[in-house]
């Protein structure tokens, strides 16, 4: 199958790709999600890069949860047509492309809340600090939030208009909004909390679970580990609803359909990287019934 027809039949879409060595930011030519100095031209679900074309959709999984104050929360299931990891190690002419690995509903579809220090290609410079928003924009650290002012001992910042200030000591990052998301040892966010008290907390000790709590509500994200590289990938997702009532989105998958699908990354050359299996996304049934 051309790359051309997996474009089509797999909704991909493959950037032009400049393989440079490791930078401190990501490249623009690979940047997923809505990067603060990017433009886009919106629309009602979907929303383009207008610098490489990157398709960003946004669904919904639900409403947004109201906590108190100001703090609020909500799920999203999110795609980037960005969809393919690259690696290229120095003075190596082999280019690997690898599904991204961030994915966990899909190829090019994920639900996150949020991840420090995610894994990701080698145009994103591992030695310094990097964190990924819940539409899977990447955000680089850097000991002064301009070039040439005195460092701040313990505080890093963001330099690509996010304004985004990480506290390593305590492994937090604070939001513009008083916002504060603290993250586990494994990079996951387990607490979100704003200056008045009130708070998220995020339980993953049961493994394929995520456990969402507000003190009012209990939110899950199950997860099943039988669609590799994809492991693990969202099952389902539980919201509290009307009247105790739970609200259940459930997640179907190519290989739920007996065709399972095997993909070659453009642009890869590396032999032990091509024809690697990577479910698609088929569909989502509502807590209505429909999809």
């Amino acid at each position: 199958m051309s790359c051309r027809s997996i474009v089509v039949l797999a909704l991909v879409g493959v950037l032009l790709l400049a393989f440079l060595p490791a930078a401190a930011q990501q490249h623009p030519n690979t940047a997923r999600g809505f990067g603060a100095s990017g433009s886009f031209n919106p629309g009602d679900v979907d929303s383009v890069n207008l610098f490489n074309g990157n398709l960003v959709i946004r669904i919904p999984i639900g409403q947004s949860f109201p906590v108190n104050g100001s703090l609020s929360y909500g799920l999203s299931l999110v795609y980037n047509n960005n969809v393919w990891d690259y690696q290229q190690l120095p003075d190596d002419p082999v280019v690997q492309a690898i599904p991204n690995r961030l994915a966990n509903a899909g190829l090019g579809w994920m639900v996150s809340l949020g991840r420090l220090n995610p894994p990701t290609s080698t145009d994103v410079d591992s030695n310094r600090t990097t964190y990924m928003s819940p539409d899977e924009a990447l955000h680089t650290f850097y000991p002064t939030l301009h070039e040439g002012e005195t460092a701040v001992n313990g505080v890093q910042y963001t330099r690509d208009g996010s304004y985004l200030r990480y506290k390593f000591a305590s492994n937090e990052i604070e939001l513009p909004d008083g916002t504060v998301q603290h993250f586990n040892a494994l990079g996951f966010p387990d607490q979100i909390r704003d200056r008045f008290g009130n708070q998220v907390t995020v339980d993953y000790s049961a493994g394929n679970l995520w456990t969402i709590s507000d003190g009012h509500r209990i939110q899950k994200v199950w997860f099943r580990t039988d669609l590799p590289p994809f492991n693990p990938v969202v099952d389902r997702v539980e919201l509290a609803a009307f009247n105790g009532t739970i609200a259940t989105w459930s997640f179907r998958y190519s290989n739920d359909d007996g065709t399972p699908v095997t993909l070659t990354g453009c642009r890869n050359s590396d032999p032990a990287t091509a024809n690697q299996p990577v479910p698609l996304l088929t569909q989502v049934t509502l807590p209505d019934g429909s999809f």
